[in-house]
């Protein structure tokens, strides 16, 4: 009776816990969220790397077949690992090792892709005119994430020795 007299205001225990039950309801949504957020960019960044080593290697080639006067003997093409040869002042190669594109230019061999892109597919079409001479060629090339391999592209160009 003392109490009731005093007039004090408090909480009671149901109240307390219900105030507790709703801040983490509260919170654990937020977690989920940050959570779909972070996998989200994870999966954007996987993707950029992606692209971004399809624009590399689009150029490379591009660069390769403007300085080459003509495609090699020793090209391997209609396989999915194929090795391409490219023949002018300076023959370079491009091949398949360890899941990774190289380029050999005689002086040094070096990987174009990243260690965390693999390469899935080299295939090589050669572009022939109407005397049967290989003018060009036609590659398609395959790549994944190497630690999310559903994340993968695949491109086909077509380039011409001028």
């Amino acid at each position: 009776m003392h109490l009731k007299a005093m007039n004090i205001k408090g909480m009671t225990l149901i109240e307390v816990v219900l105030y507790l039950a709703i801040f983490a309801m509260f919170f654990i949504v937020m977690i989920n969220f940050f959570f779909f957020v972070q996998d989200s960019n994870q999966l954007s960044g996987e993707t950029l790397k992606i692209d971004r080593s399809t624009i590399l290697i689009t150029q490379h080639f591009e660069d390769s077949f403007k300085q080459s006067d003509s495609v090699g003997i020793n090209t391997i093409p209609d396989i999915d690992n194929g090795t391409l040869e490219l023949l002018g002042d300076v023959d370079v190669t491009y091949s398949i090792l360890d899941s990774r594109l190289q380029f050999d230019n005689s002086e040094s061999t070096k990987p174009i892709t990243r260690s965390d892109i693999q390469v899935t597919k080299f295939l090589l079409e050669e572009i022939l005119d109407n005397s049967d001479t290989v003018i060009g060629v036609k590659i398609t090339v395959g790549i994944r994430s190497a630690s999310d391999t559903t994340i993968n592209s695949e491109f086909t160009n077509s380039y011409i020795i001028d």
